[in-house]
């Protein structure tokens, strides 16, 4: 059954989707020259890709070809990977000769796995012959350079650095880092790679391998992508990890670093180990997975510790590599269950992460971050209803998915989209979106299918199946005919179980796991198709053997004597399988059964007739226990009244003792405080008084003792005055005489002038008398000229007369304002004549010495007395002075004016009224 493909890789069998007729048929085309492919000598293009690179290498358009056949993307057709099988088998058997190899591609490349590149393996060749259209010129001349140390590609005993790359790339290499990289351009095929750097990458690398390698022990005698299977970053095969010693750990990853990282992990400083089957990653970020099994979390640490990747830092390798040393040296050991890694382990497909398999756990390992609580609260809900599932008897709804995904659900389908979002591994669904969903698969398993009639299959199909037929159980599909390949050092590789697994599903077969068998590290080129333990999954069973029988590669064909037979082949398990003497009948034989439908059905009525009667015994139990327990609550909670009576009297009473103390306590307290804060008054205004005093006494003091000063100094004035004041009575009598005679004949003045304004106001008034006789004449004469149109000869006499009247008052009028005229310049002059005598005799007045007792009041001067009472009701006592002064110094320059009168008469409505003029 192990049909390797060490002798013939035919590339149509790796893809058992692909039917061979496609493949045939556009292999026939291709051979005719229907399509395209060769451009020029070395140049090649798709013709089934238009919109991509057109100018491919013979290698690149091979890998190119294979890795779109061998893709397991839903967005590739089955078509299209046909017409690129077609094609990579084109370029092997008619075009293979173009591109000089002596042999088929095929052979003797270290392809692991589907989608993996044939460029590795171009760094066994020698330097010139891999770029040939590089000048050897530039690759000796660079090389020199490097000999003589012109140009520094080390530094450091551990580190290297490109010195032809620019400054923003890194520089901080491992050995195995920097020939990976002087190898990878100075190999590149790429455009935008110019000669002169591909040349000075191919002499760094030539220069690495000749000159350092010897100077430096520590580094490996080899090249890093010579029989290493870390050469490739896609060549990481995990499950060989622990076959090697940690201790092996590659030169760039520094032993101070490991036995640190190692002695923290013996010291419990990171937590690794989290329960029985759990591990965590102490050195990995938040955001990937952290929960591991022991296989898992050992491939991870070996691979992050041999990573070849420029991302990982030396550190980080090293404490992962002290974290492998540590799971297998102290975890395991201790724990007495030592195993090899190996076991049960899958070769990985490059560019597949281990985390890929966590999906094939059980719900309950699958997501151990999804709360248990969560999950039976959600359930709870479903079973009371409050989320609506069935909408009709044969269409189903999922309450937790969003009103835009589909809403009409057959029972199966809604119970595989309940199944699928659970158990997923994607960190786009929330912990709280998986414990929903499954809530839902539990609830559609335990309460919908009793109610729609577990006991059937799910699919009418089911029926077509005897049920006295032996089958294997749990149900089990053989898949048989897996391409394999041949790797340098001999051992057979396939299609992982993942691969195979993710297939079936997208083509609704939904298996749990898919197991590839290997023998000796060999693959086997056959894998066993678990499916779910139920009818539904007895349905997906069927319908992928039928589906294999459809396209000829069920059993039959497979047992059929033909010569050769392409693609995978399978079926459902059953007795005579179960009874084979290879390594299927062994692998079924170790971990299932054989059952037929009657037995599975007997066992699963017995199944639930026991579940309900221990149902039923638990139910009459509980209710036992239940009117026990309702009888005791009842007298306890009798007794608990009464307790709780009790216990309220008590306090009431209790309360009241302590707000009548409080009161008392709070009054007596109060009587205190207020008789403290009396006393405190009292003292505090005796002390401000006695304060006071002291403060009045010393003023008194001071103020004593100045009067008695002022006294002293005035009692020495006075006595110098006194002498000097019988020479000024003398000069005082004629000083008086004087002012005696100034004084009567101002008085005379004064009393011509009053007599003159006496007369002025009567000839003023004389004069206002006369206007308004005018005024009334004048209006007369209006009436009497609108009254001459009668012609009344008595009305124009009248008017004569009148006119005559008004004649001779208007020359009244003018003489007595020629006549007022005449007396007011004679008054202003008379005026100014007694204002010069009155300056006159008041500058005299002033230098006469007169006692202090004799003073002199000038004539009209006003009293400021008034003004500064005014003053002082609006300002203090030194402005109010200041202002007084100035008031009354304006109120004296106003009476100096003879035009300036305080008052106003003014005609309102008709009437004279005096008004105030402001100042």
């Amino acid at each position: 059954m192990a049909h390797c493909s060490t002798s013939n890789t035919d590339t149509s069998a790796s893809a058992p989707q692909i039917s061979s007729w496609y493949v045939d048929e556009s292999y026939e085309e291709l051979k005719k020259g229907i399509h395209l492919v060769r451009i020029s000598d070395e140049t090649f293009t798709c013709p089934y890709c238009p919109k991509r690179k057109q100018g491919y290498l013979y290698r690149e358009l091979l890998q190119h070809a294979s890795e779109v056949c061998h893709s397991s993307a839903l967005k590739r057709s089955a078509r299209e990977k046909a017409n690129h099988m077609a094609l990579a088998k084109y370029l092997g058997k008619d075009l293979a000769s173009f591109d000089g190899p002596s042999k088929p591609v095929d052979k003797g490349t270290n392809v692991l796995s589907m989608g993996d590149t044939v460029q590795h393996h171009s760094s066994d060749k020698d330097t010139n012959i891999s770029a040939t259209q590089i000048s050897g010129f530039y690759v000796n001349k660079f090389y020199n350079k490097l000999k003589t140390a012109s140009q520094n590609a080390k530094t450091s005993d551990d580190t290297f650095a490109c010195p032809f790359c620019p400054k923003n790339r890194k520089q901080n290499y491992a050995y195995r880092e920097i020939l990976a990289h002087a190898s990878g351009v100075g190999q590149s095929s790429s455009q935008k790679r110019s000669m002169k750097e591909k040349a000075t990458h191919l002499a760094l690398m030539k220069y690495l391998k000749k000159d350092v390698i010897i100077k430096d022990a520590n580094c490996p005698s080899e090249p890093a992508d010579k029989g290493s299977p870390t050469a490739s970053s896609h060549n990481t095969v995990m499950g060989q990890c622990s076959n090697k010693n940690p201790g092996t750990t590659a030169s760039r990853i520094s032993r101070r670093y490991f036995i640190k990282a190692y002695e923290e992990l013996k010291k419990g400083k990171h937590i690794v180990k989290v329960s029985d089957e759990g591990f965590i990653c102490p050195y990995c970020p938040r955001k990937l997975s952290r929960y591991y099994v022991l296989r898992e979390i050992l491939e991870h640490a070996y691979g992050v510790s041999k990573s070849s990747s420029q991302k990982r830092s030396g550190t980080e390798k090293a404490n992962h590599l002290a974290l492998v040393k540590y799971l297998k040296t102290d975890l395991v050991n201790a724990n007495g269950r030592l195993k090899s890694v190996n076991e049960g382990t899958k070769v990985l497909s490059p560019r597949k992460s281990v985390m890929e398999q966590r999906s094939r756990r059980d719900t309950n390992t699958s997501a151990p971050q999804i709360s248990r609580w969560h999950v039976d609260n959600s359930y709870e809900q479903l079973k009371m209803g409050n989320h609506n599932v069935k909408t009709s008897d044969e269409t189903f709804t999922c309450p937790y998915c969003p009103k835009k995904r589909k809403r009409d659900y057959v029972y199966r389908e809604l119970l595989e989209h309940a199944s699928g979002v659970g158990q997923s591994s994607s960190q786009k669904r929330s912990a709280t979106e998986k414990a929903d969903h499954l809530a839902l698969l539990k609830y559609l398993k335990k309460d919908v299918i009793n109610i729609d009639g577990p006991s059937k299959p799910a699919d009418d199909k089911t029926h077509l199946v005897n049920s006295d037929e032996q089958f294997v159980w749990p149900w089990t599909g053989i898949v048989v005919n897996i391409p394999t390949i041949q790797t340098e050092d001999g051992r057979c590789v396939g299609q992982s179980g993942a691969m195979l697994r993710d297939e079936y599903k997208s083509r609704g077969f939904n298996p749990r796991r898919v197991c590839a068998l290997w023998s000796s590290q060999v693959h086997s080129g056959t894998a066993l198709v678990e499916f779910n333990n139920n009818w539904l999954g007895l349905d997906d069973a069927l319908r992928f053997e039928r589906a294999y029988e459809l396209d000829h590669h069920g059993k039959k064909d497979w047992l059929a004597n033909t010569e050769l037979k392409y693609g995978i082949y399978a079926w459902l398990a059953r007795v005579s399988d179960y009874k084979l003497n290879n390594i299927i009948g062994e692998q079924l034989r170790k971990m299932r059964d054989v059952r037929t439908i009657n037995q599975l059905m007997e066992e699963e009525a017995r199944k639930q007739d026991k579940l309900v009667l221990n149902l039923t015994n638990t139910i009459q139990v509980k209710n036992k226990l239940l009117k026990e327990m309702e009888v005791q609550y009842s007298e306890a909670t009798i007794k608990i009244d009464v307790v709780m009576g009790e216990i309220d009297k008590l306090t009431k009473s209790h309360d009241e003792e302590m707000k009548k103390i409080q009161s008392s306590a709070r009054q007596y307290f109060q009587n205190i405080f207020s008789g403290h804060e009396r006393l405190k008054l009292q003292l505090e205004s005796q002390k401000t008084e006695l304060e006071l005093r002291r403060i009045e006494l010393e003023k008194r003091e001071a103020h004593n003792e100045s009067e008695r000063k002022k006294l002293k100094e005035e009692i020495e004035e006075n006595a110098m005055k006194n002498s000097s004041l019988q020479i000024a009575v003398h000069e005082q009598e004629k000083a008086n005489k004087n002012l005696l005679r100034l004084a009567a004949d101002q008085e005379r003045q004064k009393e011509e002038l009053h007599a003159k304004i006496i007369r002025l106001e009567k000839q003023l008034d004389m004069k206002q008398k006369l206007e308004l006789e005018i005024h009334q004449l004048k209006g007369k004469l209006n009436v009497m000229k609108h009254m001459e149109d009668d012609g009344d000869s008595e009305v124009l006499n009248v008017m004569d007369i009148l006119y005559n009247e008004l004649r001779d008052k208007e020359q009244s009028l003018r003489e007595i304002g020629t006549l007022n005229q005449a007396l007011i310049v004679k008054e202003r002059k008379s005026n100014d004549e007694l204002q010069d005598a009155r300056k006159v005799l008041i500058s005299g007045v002033k230098d006469m010495c007169t006692r202090g007792n004799i003073g002199v009041r000038r004539m009209g001067e006003l009293d400021i007395r008034p003004f500064v009472e005014f003053m002082r009701k609006r300002y203090n006592d030194e402005e109010a002075e200041e202002r007084a002064l100035e008031l009354c110094s304006l109120w004296e320059e106003y009476l100096k004016d003879p035009d300036w009168h305080p008052f106003k008469i003014s005609t309102i409505d008709g009437k004279h009224q005096e008004m105030k003029k402001k100042l």
